[in-house]
This record gives C-alpha cells, structure tokens and sequence, in this order.
C-alpha cells in the first residue's frame, strides 16, 4: 500500500436537524352502507427518516426542498400495510414481504387521472390543514372501491413518508393499474465529481470514496481512495482530481482476465453494494447457455481490505436456455434479481424482460432461482424498433429484498423477493443509464449514481425519499372491504426542544 502525503482536512457544517414530532395521532374510521362506524385511535412514532434523507452532503449534494411546506413535502404522504412493522427509530424503511394495501398523498385525488389504481385515496384538503393549537392535520379517505383487503389480508401498520413516495406507492397489486406517474424530485441538486475507476464504499462519515480500477491487460486490480468534500475538504482536491489519499494493488484472479465485464460505457455488471464492489462477467454471441457452455462469474472486492473473492454462479432455475445474469438489481450482497441476456447484454434487443428472475444468499450458499412475470416485459428480437419500451432496467434497492425498478417508460416496478412479485407503481425515477443508485455504507437515505466522461467516472450524490417517517401499528388489524368507506386522520404537533 502506498501512503500519499497528507494536507490537513477542513470541516464542512452538518446540515440542519428537524425539529421533534412531539406527537402523532393517528385516527382510523370504518363506515359501512348503514352508517355504522369501527373507530381505531392511537399514537404512532417518530424514526429517523427525515434527519437521513436530510444527511449532510456537503459540496456534493444540497437539498431542493420548497421551504414554505415542508410538512407537506416530507410528511404528506402515507402508506398502509398488511404487516405489523418493528417498532424502531432506525426502522426507516419496510422490509421484503411487507405488502401495501393503500396509499395516499396531500393533494392528490383519486379518480382525477385515467388508470387511477384503487389502492390510492384521496386528500379532503376541506378538513386538513393548520389546526388552532399549532398541530397539522392531514385526512385522507378511501371510497367503497378503493384500499380494500386482498383476501386474507388486514390493514395491521401504516407509516407516514414524503409526498412523493406516498404517491407513488410501493405496489398496486388489485387490478396491476398505475396512475399519473409521480417523479421523485427531492433528490437535491449533485455536483459532479470525476474518478479514474469505478466509484466504491463511499462514506459521508469518513468524507471519502474508494475508486477501482480493472486493468486486464496486466492482470492487476487497483484500489484507490480520494477524499470527497462532503464532512471534510482537503484544499488539494478539485471535482476533477480529488485528493488522493491510498492506493494499493491486488493481484486479478485468472478467469477475471479473460473475462467479458462493464466497459466504461457498459456498467451492469459492475455495482456498489454494501460497500463491496461487485463484478459480473457477460455472455457474448459464442457464450452459449449458463450452465451449459457458458460460466456466470461474480467476483467480490473489498476494497477496505483489498481483498478479491470468486464465485461460480450456478444455474438452478430449470431454465436450460438461461444465457447469463443481465441488468441485476442487487438488493444487498446476498439478494439479487435479473433478466436473461446474451450477445454483450449493452442493448435492448439482447436481453429478454418477459420474466424476472432472482435467488438468495443464506449462509454463504445461493438457493435456487426463482421467477416471476413481469407485466411489462419484452421479448428478446433482432428487430431493434420493436423492443424500445417497457421492460427491466437498473432499480434501487429499499429494503433488503426489495427495490424499485426502472421499466423505460415513465413508470416503475416494486419488486419483492419475499413475496416474489413485481407490481406497478405510480413512481416515475430513471435511475439513470449506466448504474442504478448505490447507497453510501453509513448514511442509509443517500446514495449515488455513476457515469461516464472522457474515460473517466463521475460520480453524483442523492438523496432518496424511499423511507418511512413514522410507524403505527394497529393494535387488532383491520379489514376494509367493498361494505365499508375508510377515512384517515393524521395529526402532528411538534416540539422545538429535543426529547
């Protein structure tokens, strides 16, 4: 390892705290055809949702919240669920297998856009607003047809979260519809930073971000580390040649030498996560299929350590015309999910989206692969006019075990691994075209994406609205049907000392 030559580092400010909600009430009301009422009251809590997303970027990332309504940005939105959710102010996000029975989003009316689904509510702006003892109220209600229980499902959770992510929801599965697609606009405004490898384990605790470098022509891996300006400045580094503080050189493993991996304008393959950094090999034309002739390899470097670990991914789909893993969204190192593809996997017509398929990792040993439909997927052509679309892009991952994925289109799939669906959503996030967003290690809510100039990597930071800001469990779940309307009170007072 080669140590660099120090400059001290200059501290950056922390960005500002919200203020404690000191109290949020929520209030259930079923009615049914007769008028009578089932009433559900209680206190929910607080987790860390906002302070997350609201982490300190410094130079990288400032936010682009409105700051005249705040409240409505970052807490009018809700979601209700079928699964009561753990308790915990680090519970920011709902786990895999958790499913969403209805949603809804200040302003927002359901039935005002063609293909509203009918998970979604509607805002009764009337009876929310500022309330005479400084508390702010949102109400919300569900119609006869709307948020209604799949069978042998209960409304047993809710969390409120930001405006955006209310509205587009983490899955209409009633009829597969999906509404106006909502952009996800709160992400901040990134400034952009340059790299000579592929950008790794960035920590905004640390103020740093590992770059790697897959030099096959000398068989070597080079791992370096730059300084970001995000908690601390080192006065050396500029946004195209950060301050470089550590550099060090493994040695790469034979079958990665020879192997079909990411280009500089190809980067499925090659992904942050968990602070690891990933590395597919690709099928080409004369590859063949996976277990056949044609060997899937996923190469694991960390590069704190600066250590490499093989894997031989085995095909266990009973698939046999599987040709490789193509487009994965990783939702944590021991979870993915992929389409097939071959022929270099780069464009739309070599991969075949009709089908999702993922696996998982327990105790070191991948299961077997599993599949689902995909509603909007293609089939693999040569023609290339038939297949722009809809289909399966790179996704972010939320919760372990679950992400949303870009399909194309203006529109998005929630993909559960537990419950092996992918259902539409109302959110409308590209990614963008090489990577999906990879969280940093020590800031759960911000993340980054990658792309490429002059041969170079850039990297932007985000930040992202995928959380929950609060948690109420019902004390006996409770089901909404066809019989009966649902109204939802949300109140929130909150108190400018800390707790």
């Amino acid at each position: 390892m080669k140590a660099i030559q120090r400059m001290k580092d200059s501290r950056i400010n922390k960005a500002p705290s919200p203020i404690r909600i000191k109290s949020g009430n929520v209030r259930i009301v079923l009615t049914d055809r007769d008028g009578r009422t089932e009433t559900v009251f209680d206190h929910n809590m607080q987790t860390n949702a906002i302070n997350e997303m609201l982490a300190n970027c410094g130079w990288l990332n400032r936010d682009n919240l409105d700051k005249a309504n705040l409240i409505t940005q970052l807490l009018g939105g809700v979601m209700l669920y079928d699964t009561e959710l753990t308790e915990s102010a680090s519970n920011i996000v709902a786990p895999s297998g958790v499913y969403m029975i209805a949603n809804a989003a200040y302003g927002v009316s359901n039935g005002s856009s063609e293909g509203d689904p009918t998970e979604m509510g509607s805002y009764v702006a009337g009876e929310s607003g500022w309330q005479q003892d400084g508390s702010f109220l949102f109400v919300y209600e569900w119609g006869f047809s709307q948020g209604n229980c799949p069978t042998g499902k209960a409304i047993t959770s809710l969390c409120a979260t930001n405006f955006e992510y209310g509205y587009g929801g983490e899955g209409n599965g009633s009829g597969l519809t999906r509404s106006t697609k909502q952009a996800l606009t709160l992400s901040g405004t990134p400034t952009l930073y340059s790299l000579p490898g592929f950008p790794c384990h960035l920590s905004l605790t640390d103020s740093s971000v590992y770059s790697v470098e897959l030099d096959q022509t000398n068989s070597k891996i080079i791992i370096k580390k730059y300084r970001l300006p995000l908690s601390k400045v080192n006065l050396k580094g500029t946004p195209a040649e950060p301050y470089l503080l550590e550099e060090t050189e493994i040695t790469m493993p034979v079958n990665m030498v020879g192997a079909t991996i990411g280009t500089y304008e190809s980067t499925g393959g090659i992904q942050d996560v968990d602070g690891h950094l990933i590395v597919l090999n690709t099928a080409t034309t004369s590859s063949g299929y996976w277990g056949t002739d044609y060997t899937q390899y996923m190469w694991d470097i960390d590069p704190v350590d600066g250590t490499v670990t093989e894997s031989t991914l085995l095909n266990t789909s009973g698939v046999a015309t599987l040709h490789c893993l193509e487009n994965p969204m990783w939702m944590g190192r021991d979870c993915v999910a992929f389409i097939d593809g071959n022929e270099g996997g780069s464009w739309d017509y070599y991969r075949d989206s009709r089908v999702i398929y993922s696996m998982k990792r327990t105790n070191g040993t991948w299961g077997a692969i599993q599949n689902t439909t995909n509603p909007y997927g293609h089939e693999r052509t040569s023609n290339y006019s038939n297949v722009r679309g809809e289909g399966w892009d790179y996704g972010i991952m939320v919760a372990a075990g679950k992400g949303i994925v870009n399909t194309g289109a203006g529109s998005n799939l929630m993909f559960d691994y537990e419950n092996n669906t992918a259902l539409p959503t109302n959110q409308n996030f590209d990614p963008g075209y090489l990577t999906p967003p990879m969280r940093s290690v020590d800031a759960p809510l911000i993340a980054y994406k990658v792309g490429s100039a002059d041969n170079l990597r850039t990297i932007s930071i985000m930040r992202l609205q995928t959380c929950m800001a609060t948690i109420f469990n019902l004390s006996s779940p409770v089901t909404k049907d066809g019989t009966k309307t649902m109204k939802l009170q949300y109140n929130f007072k909150f108190d400018e000392e800390e707790e």
